[in-house]
């Protein structure tokens, strides 16, 4: 029997799963990579040094610069900061991404931080339509994501 404002199920709620997302930053190279919605801290800070390798052009590619996890955070926004000198800084927060974004540029020693990715664990981007607080970056590799002005 259904009562009003139930809804029938046809099979059993999915258990919480928890989801991990990393970033990680090369200050050398000024490049960094990301990872939302995995299921393991050893995928997530993979998937994010993997995106943050920067490809020197020639034939055939001669260096790679890997990046260095900086953060790694479950069902929580992170937040990038960089500065003009190369510095940087990271900031989570749990339910909100103006407040790790906040963070980021507390921690980041540099002056004139800004944000250049900021994104929800949890939250994997779509398009560059997205919700602006699902991800905010630059181009990564061949990922489409958003832009910070």
């Amino acid at each position: 029997m259904i009562f009003a404002g139930q809804q029938q199920r046809d099979h059993p709620p999915e258990p919480y799963l928890p989801l991990w997302g990393a970033i990680a930053y090369s200050p050398q190279a000024g490049t960094f990579g990301w990872s939302s919605c995995q299921r393991t801290a050893e995928v997530a800070n993979f998937e994010a040094r993997s995106r943050g390798v920067t490809i020197y052009p020639g034939e055939p590619p001669k260096v790679f610069e890997p990046a260095t996890v900086v953060a790694t955070g479950v069902d929580v926004f992170l937040a990038l900061a960089v500065a003009p000198d190369g510095s940087y800084g990271c900031g989570s927060h749990p339910r909100k991404p103006g407040a790790a974004e906040r963070q980021a540029r507390r921690n980041c020693p540099g002056r004139g931080a800004r944000i250049v990715l900021s994104f929800g664990t949890r939250l994997r981007p779509a398009s560059a339509d997205s919700d602006i607080y699902a991800f905010r970056g630059t181009i990564s590799g061949s990922h489409l994501i958003r832009c910070v002005k």
